[in-house]
């Protein structure tokens, strides 16, 4: 097998992932699998990396601390509200 993409978007952090999901919502893109989003780590995200700081704690008692992403500031929120509205 091999991969067919008619747009390539390289690199998974706020601003790929946020390209490809603008490609398909906008119509430009018929198909969303006709979308790769290509990235060089094992996760998408780029410098934002979410981290547990209570391991294996219940759902209710997780407390997520959010690292990296320097530059991301509270005005910036399109990208988190387009994901929690996927989710």
């Amino acid at each position: 097998d091999h991969l067919t993409c008619n747009y390539s978007v390289v690199g998974a952090g706020w601003a790929g992932v946020y390209f490809a999901y603008r490609l398909v919502e906008s119509g430009h893109v018929a198909n969303a699998s006709d979308v790769c989003l290509f990235e060089k780590t094992a996760r998408f995200g780029g410098r934002t990396y979410s981290k547990s700081v209570v391991p294996n704690a219940t759902l209710a008692r997780q407390f997520i601390v959010e690292l990296g992403a320097y530059r991301f500031s509270p005005d910036m929120h399109l990208p988190g509200d387009l994901i929690l509205k996927e989710l």
